[in-house]
């Protein structure tokens, strides 16, 4: 007899992982990424998906216009219609755009240059968009870096920007209809399913791509919404999904790492044990299965002009003459083996993710491991990365408008409050420029200057001492050098 699991109640964990993975209209596991770690230096590397672009796809694309017959065509065809080239070259624009914001604000490098060759090779083809401009590339980032990047992105800004600035699909003609019709949609065979899929994506990151491009896990993780998805309800729905992964993760990072958060209790415990209480406390489980992939990296490649002559001699001698039953039964060809013999190669952990949430997950993991130090900014109110053993309270960030960092600001505003504060350093300020000024023009002699200067700062600190008071600092420094007497007026 089968069971039957219908009526059977759900945890708050069960509800919990619902939240964070597919829905009815989002889906977040459409690409396949790769994420490795380095302990030692405390970085890691995402390797990002490349299969899910039109040059990569375009086999099946083809394979999928041949095998659908007249009928179905004709359905799909209402629903997968063709962009004008004048709106996809209006796509290229912007891609072109967050392009250059992405790779100018992080560590980022293409390793997969195969639409470039396709196309050269396919000079036929409209050249496509590509739907997703990080796809095939590389990003290098440091632990706390990504986390604190997506904790404080202004996804609320972009999904207004998105809404404001919102470019209806040319090829819509009845919106009502499209974005109401209930009707399910037949999938015939596994090729069409593949296809149609890539069809959604390219329709999600038109209506959502500045909100994808706000933060560098979006953009790695980018969603794919279900079919006949109404653009303006799901970007809401996506946005407000993003603040909540928001909100989870700032609050994890002040429970497991701020020390100032409930330091009579939390105060003695490392993050690691903090983050077990968090467990504990939410009823999460407290094991969390990876997705670990190992996989073999060639370090250095076979170089006939550098090689150890004697052995490529001997692999060849060996292979030539088929003396060892290695080399009968291995049915390799020399190059292969030579291949094999004369380079290195490494074995790589890798973690395969699909999510923003997943990614959040690994990172999040791999600063425990680490002791990460994190401080909360006493500038803005961020957190940031503590590097070595360099104490400091304010972070590096750039504020909005503005070409300093914190750290820079900072600096000038206690400068400005130390001044207003210290009479005797203001009163010092105040007739060194005056006394500097008049030393450019010839007025003072730059020796009668230093002069000065050293004797201003001994009474400097006489007046902080309070041998003598400011105002009698001030008439010092006024007689010093006696003003000029101005011209008698006729």
């Amino acid at each position: 007899m089968k069971r039957d699991y219908s009526q059977c109640m759900m945890t708050d964990y069960d509800i919990y992982l619902i939240d964070r993975s597919n829905s009815d209209e989002i889906v977040d596991d459409y690409f396949q990424n790769y994420v490795v770690f380095d302990n030692v230096k405390k970085e890691f590397f995402v390797e990002i998906d490349f299969q899910k672009e039109y040059h990569h796809m375009f086999g099946f694309i083809e394979q999928y216009d041949m095998m659908m017959n007249a009928d179905i065509k004709s359905k799909l065809e209402k629903r997968y219609k063709p962009y004008p080239q004048g709106y996809l070259g209006f796509i290229e624009g912007e891609n072109i755009k967050y392009y250059n914001i992405l790779i100018n604000s992080y560590n980022i490098e293409k390793y997969d240059f195969s639409r470039d060759s396709f196309y050269r090779s396919n000079p036929q083809y409209f050249k496509r968009p590509y739907l997703n401009v990080l796809s095939g590339h590389k990003v290098k980032l440091s632990y706390g870096e990504g986390i604190l990047d997506f904790i404080y992105a202004d996804f609320f800004s972009s999904c207004w920007d998105q809404y404001e600035n919102f470019v209806c699909d040319p090829r819509e003609d009845d919106y009502d209809s499209r974005y109401h019709n209930s009707e399910s949609i037949t999938v015939y065979n596994e090729l069409q399913d593949k296809v149609e899929l890539l069809y959604d994506f390219e329709r999600t990151m038109h209506s959502v791509y500045k909100i994808v491009y706000s933060s560098i896990y979006t953009a790695i993780c980018p969603p794919r919404f279900e079919k006949d998805f109404d653009p303006y309800v799901v970007i809401e729905w996506y946005a407000d999904r993003l603040q909540v992964v928001q909100s989870e993760f700032l609050w994890l990072i002040e429970f497991c790492y701020d020390e100032d958060y409930l330091p009579e209790i939390l105060g003695k415990m490392t993050p690691q044990e903090r983050f077990h209480l968090f467990k504990k406390i939410h009823r999460h489980k407290l094991e969390k299965p990876r997705k670990e992939i190992l996989s073999f990296v060639r370090t250095s490649a076979y170089d006939e002009n550098d090689c150890d002559i004697e052995k490529k001699e001997a692999v060849e001698f060996a292979f030539k003459y088929d003396q060892t039953k290695f080399l009968r039964n291995s049915k390799l060809s020399l190059e292969e083996l030579l291949d094999y013999t004369m380079s290195k190669r490494e074995a790589v952990v890798k973690y395969a993710f699909s999510s923003v949430f997943e990614l959040l997950e690994l990172e999040f993991s791999k600063m425990l491991e680490t002791n990460i130090r994190f401080k909360k900014c006493k500038r803005c109110g961020r957190y940031f990365v503590v590097k070595g053993n360099y104490n400091t309270n304010y972070c590096d960030r750039i504020e909005n408008g503005s070409r300093y960092t914190c750290q820079e600001l900072a600096a000038t505003e206690n400068y400005k409050a130390k001044l207003a504060n210290n009479k005797a350093l203001s009163i010092y300020n105040k007739y060194y420029k005056r006394y500097r000024a008049r030393v450019k023009v010839n007025q003072i002699k730059e020796p009668d200057f230093k002069d000065w200067k050293l004797k201003a700062l001994v009474k400097r600190n006489d007046c902080d001492n309070g041998t003598i008071s400011p105002e009698e600092y001030e008439t010092w420094n006024e007689s010093y050098f006696p003003n000029r007497k101005k011209k008698e007026t006729k």
